[in-house]
């Protein structure tokens, strides 16, 4: 069986062909998650692991027990992240690379606002702001 899969935001953007590796036809849609994560590229980089995603075929999602049979040949499954996914039950010793310009992003953004109040208050405390730009 091949199957079409495509990732959706905040997952790395991906459309490809996947051609699972299947078992004795006891494969649940949690191993076919699990043969994702380990397979496919992005989610490895991404330390993903099967708890994490959220497969959907055709605006439905696929629940983890249902047996492999319910993914037909050509299918096009959605790859999300599973909004059940719990941020501090992951691993952070290695950190997904994605993470530092979000960061980065969101440190800037603070600046822009601090400057802005500063801005308001007519210039007190405008040599503090200068300093931490430097």
């Amino acid at each position: 069986m091949r199957l079409r899969i495509q990732t959706y935001a905040p997952l790395p953007d991906l459309k490809a062909w996947f051609l699972p590796t299947l078992n004795d036809g006891q494969d649940t849609i949690l191993d076919l998650k699990d043969n994702l994560c380990s397979r496919v590229q992005v989610l490895k980089d991404g330390h993903y692991r099967a708890k994490d995603l959220l497969l959907s075929l055709e605006g439905f999602e696929l629940l983890n027990d249902s047996p492999i049979g319910a993914v037909r040949d050509g299918d096009l499954l959605c790859v999300k992240l599973s909004p059940t996914s719990v941020i501090d039950d992951r691993d952070f010793s290695v950190v997904p690379s994605a993470w530092p310009s979000r960061i980065n992003l969101l440190f800037l953004l603070q600046l822009h606002v601090l400057q802005e109040y500063l801005t308001k208050r007519k210039g007190k405390g405008l040599k503090v702001h200068q300093n931490l730009l430097r």
